[in-house]
C-alpha cells in the first residue's frame, strides 16, 4: 500500500508529466515541507506588538501571496502601534523568505544579494468613516519604494487610488471601482507604468494583478481588469479578465465552497481556480483546506 507521500510524489510526477510545472516544481524528485512560521511575539502596554522570528507578513510589497499551498512568509522583526487614534503603525526589518514567490521555495533565503536587511515602514489611517488610507516605504541597497492608496467603501460600492515610485524614474498609478449588488458584485481597474515596476516580495500591490500575470517586469506596460463574483450561501463564482497592452491577457475562472460548523472552529474550503492565459498556456489548481 502506498504512502501518503508516495501518492502525492506519483501525482507530482503525472502533472510534471503533462508539462503542469508553472507554479511549484512538479518535477522534483521528492516533496518538501517547511517550517514557514515560528517566533516569539511580545506586547508592550496595550498598543504595541512585537514579532521576531518566522511571520506571514502583508503589506504591499512584502506580502504571503495565495496562489500557493505555502504562502511566503518572512524571517526578521515587525512592530505594530495603535497607540494613536485611528492609526496603525508597521515597521519591519526582514532579511530572509520562502515560499512561492521565492527563488528556493523551499528554504528560507535572504531577501537581498548582498544578505542585508529590508527595511519597511508603513501607516494606515482609517479615522474618515469607510475611507482607508496608507502610505509605505521600502529600503533595500540599490533603491526605495514609495507607496500611496486610498480607498473609499460602503455596502454598496468601493473606489480606490494607488500610486508607487520605485526610483530611477519607474512608477505607477492606478484606480479601481466595484458596485455590489446584493450576491453580484462588479469591479474593474486600470494601471498604467512609467518605466519598468516589479512586484517586490511577493505578487505585487497592482489592482489589475490576475493569478499569474501583472504590470511587472515590462516597460510601460498598462492593465485593464474587468471582473464579476456571485455568491449564494456557501459557494462563490468568479470570472476575471485583465488585458494587457503588452505580452498576453489572462482570464481566471473561481469556484469555492467554505463551510463551518457551528458547534465548533472547524472550517472546510475548497477552491477551484482555472487561468487561461492564450499562448502562454493554462494553469489549473485545486485547493482543499480544514482549519480546525
Amino acid at each position: 500500500m502506498l504512502t501518503f507521500s508516495e501518492i502525492l510524489l506519483k501525482l507530482q510526477q503525472f502533472w510534471a508529466e503533462q508539462g503542469c510545472n508553472i507554479v511549484q516544481p512538479y518535477d522534483i524528485p521528492k516533496g518538501y515541507s517547511i517550517i514557514g512560521e515560528a517566533y516569539i511575539q511580545a506586547q508592550l502596554r496595550e498598543a504595541t506588538i512585537i514579532k521576531v522570528g518566522r511571520q506571514i507578513v502583508e503589506t504591499p510589497y512584502a506580502q504571503s501571496d495565495d496562489i500557493g499551498m505555502v504562502p511566503n512568509t518572512f524571517e526578521g522583526v515587525t512592530l505594530i502601534n495603535q497607540d494613536i487614534a485611528d492609526t496603525t503603525i508597521i515597521l519591519g526589518s526582514l532579511n530572509k523568505w520562502a515560499g512561492i514567490d521565492s527563488a528556493v521555495p523551499e528554504q528560507f533565503t535572504t531577501l537581498q544579494t548582498s544578505g542585508n536587511e529590508v527595511y519597511a515602514g508603513g501607516i494606515i489611517y482609517k479615522g474618515i468613516e469607510n475611507a482607508t488610507f496608507q502610505t509605505w516605504q521600502y529600503r533595500l541597497d540599490d533603491t526605495i519604494f514609495n507607496y500611496l492608496e486610498a480607498g473609499y467603501e460602503t455596502e454598496t460600492f468601493l473606489v480606490s487610488g494607488q500610486y508607487s515610485n520605485q526610483d530611477n524614474g519607474n512608477a505607477v498609478f492606478g484606480v479601481l471601482a466595484g458596485v455590489n449588488m446584493g450576491n453580484l458584485t462588479i469591479n474593474t481597474a486600470y494601471n498604467k507604468v512609467e518605466g519598468e515596476v516589479v512586484n517586490g516580495f511577493g505578487g505585487g500591490p497592482f489592482f489589475t494583478s490576475s493569478q499569474d500575470h501583472t504590470i511587472a517586469d515590462v516597460v510601460d506596460q498598462e492593465a485593464i481588469l474587468l471582473g464579476a463574483e456571485y455568491t449564494l450561501e456557501d459557494v462563490t463564482l468568479a470570472v476575471t479578465h485583465v488585458n494587457f497592452t503588452k505580452g498576453e491577457n489572462e482570464t481566471d475562472y473561481l469556484l469555492s465552497y467554505a463551510v463551518d460548523d457551528v458547534l465548533s472552529d472547524d472550517v472546510l474550503s475548497i477552491d477551484v481556480i482555472h487561468s487561461e492565459m492564450y499562448q502562454d498556456g493554462t494553469l489549473s489548481r485545486v485547493f482543499v483546506n480544514y482549519n480546525f
